[in-house]
């Protein structure tokens, strides 16, 4: 990936003209590979996809090319490293296209921001941003009001208690079968019945704090810069980076996965380019039993077009992104949802995403600490 792509496109959610990007099988093998571990060697995946090293890194490249891989990136473990996440979505009036571009530059440039996006419907803007404590989060919360005085219309907060990632299984779907192992990433993650990839990131204190926190040093912080930039950068090149050996990043790196503060090392990949759209759904539940709040979220993680899931703990109880080709497909899915489950959910509320301007989990303010 050279440098030139990598620093111009921040999210995954591109706004573009250009006609779908076909994947065969050999890219989507190639793309489940890396979403395994995006730091997996060109030999590596070779050998899994059965194809040359030359042929596996030219389609690699030519995929980079026409941005459908937009760069590679660390998944990281906020929360062990002693911040709260929280999503907010903003309601705004009197509204030009100016002054939306103006507040969302805002959040872009806010040093405790890790996601930004311009979204349709009930909402105007979506965010997740980090707070090291409930001063802070007041803070936070102080200033954005400060910033969106004029243009707020209503806005809503809630914080994560549970974060689930899962893989983009909907592009490689046709290739997988009953008896594949899709658990060797990085953190050999359980997969559950379906095969899907999961890493669950979650919250083990009632009171909001996580139980363990991982205090980081300055080099620590410098080598997850570099992953979380280019999770493909090569040891040497991180070793003269930080002016460390090879054997002693690669120490350090193997450290930060076993705490769990390096969850999975992902591609970033341009769904748009794909003709998907990418919807958030948030789930108002009522009061159920453990039983049936447990087959709702096997419902949700089984399906393959279902990439994020969070909990939280008042407003909304539960949240998912999932990429479909049409409405159709999300009206299906919503109608399964209402059908299966309408003893527990109350309201459905969906967001269409239409551009994400910010996507990182190293936000400067855990750098800046």
């Amino acid at each position: 990936m050279n440098d030139k792509n990598k620093q111009i496109v921040q999210g995954r959610v591109i706004e573009t003209n250009k006609s779908q990007v076909l994947l065969d099988k050999k890219d989507q093998r190639i793309i489940l590979e890396l979403f395994k571990n995006a730091r997996s060697p060109i030999s590596q995946i070779a050998k899994k996809v059965k194809l040359s090293k030359q042929v596996v890194d030219y389609r690699i490249k030519r995929m980079e090319q026409q941005n459908l891989i937009l760069g590679y990136t660390a998944f990281l473990n906020n929360m062990a490293m002693g911040y709260e996440m929280y999503i907010a979505k903003f309601r705004l009036k009197k509204i030009s296209k100016e002054k939306l571009e103006e507040i969302t530059n805002f959040f872009v440039n806010h040093p405790f921001t890790k996601w930004v996006a311009t979204c349709t419907g009930q909402w105007d803007v979506s965010i997740v941003f980090i707070a090291k404590d409930i001063f802070h989060y007041n803070t936070l919360i102080q200033e954005f009001n400060f910033k969106l005085s004029e243009n707020l219309v209503k806005f809503r907060v809630d914080r994560f208690i549970e974060e689930n990632v899962l893989g983009f299984d909907y592009l490689f779907k046709n290739l997988l079968n009953k008896n594949e192992n899709r658990t060797d990433d990085i953190n050999k993650s359980k997969a559950n019945s379906n095969n899907k990839i999961e890493n669950k990131i979650k919250n083990k204190n009632n009171n909001g704090a996580y139980t363990k926190i991982i205090k980081l040093d300055d080099i620590d912080k410098q080598i997850l810069q570099i992953l979380e930039t280019n999770a493909r950068t090569p040891l040497i090149k991180i070793a003269k980076q930080v002016n460390l050996s090879a054997d002693a990043v690669n120490y350090r790196i193997k450290n930060l996965i076993k705490k769990r503060i390096i969850v999975k090392f992902i591609p970033k990949i341009n769904v748009s380019l794909l003709h998907y759209q990418w919807y958030v759904i948030s789930l108002y539940t009522q009061t159920s039993s453990e039983n049936e709040f447990a087959k709702l979220m096997s419902f949700l993680k089984s399906q393959s077009n279902i990439v994020f899931i969070i909990r939280c703990p008042s407003i909304w109880n539960i949240e998912f992104d999932i990429h479909v080709k049409s409405s159709k497909d999300l009206f299906n899915l919503l109608m399964d949802l209402r059908t299966n489950f309408s003893e527990i959910i109350e309201n459905i509320e969906s967001t269409l995403v239409f551009y994400d301007h910010k996507y990182t989990h190293l936000p400067k303010g855990i750098l800046n600490e």
